[in-house]
């Protein structure tokens, strides 16, 4: 993974927070790719497109409609592609 950039994605409804994260990595001097989604249903929808490249690093909001943060945990701890 040296040459390739780290792969982090953002679940939150907060736009706002979603443009501050991103604007953060891209401060950074480490090489990233950073992808948000807006709630918890859309996360599970990202995170099984068998096209993407799971994330290293999963930043989730625990407030969020549709399904939160530790509904989306639980199914994500239970889905044997994540382990």
């Amino acid at each position: 993974m040296q040459n390739e950039p780290m792969h982090v994605l953002l679940a939150d409804d907060d736009e706002n927070d979603r443009l501050f994260f991103v604007d953060a990595f891209d401060e950074i001097p480490i090489a990233t790719v950073v992808n948000t989604v807006v709630d918890g249903v859309e996360l599970l929808h990202y995170l099984t497109r068998p096209e993407i490249i799971l994330p290293h690093i999963l930043f989730l909001d625990l407030n969020m409609p549709r399904k939160g943060g530790m509904e989306c945990l639980n199914e994500i701890k239970g889905n044997e592609r994540f382990k």
